[in-house]
């Protein structure tokens, strides 16, 4: 957590993520991995920070 809280609180300021998708945006990036959502809680916001990080997100059917 201490690797990912400063990261975690820019991108929560600057894509008004909750403290869950901001952790969730940030662990994917440090990890340079895909973050992988259910489709129905796939969200705008939390699409535009992996934008932003120019990270994989993709969206999980059920």
């Amino acid at each position: 957590m201490r690797t990912l809280a400063s990261r975690m609180a820019e991108l929560a300021t600057d894509h008004r993520l909750s403290t869950l998708g901001a952790e969730a945006v940030a662990a994917a990036e440090y990890l340079d991995a895909p973050l992988c959502v259910w489709d129905g809680d796939d969200g705008p916001n939390i699409r535009s920070a992996m934008a932003g990080v120019d990270g994989d997100y993709r969206t999980v059917r059920h």
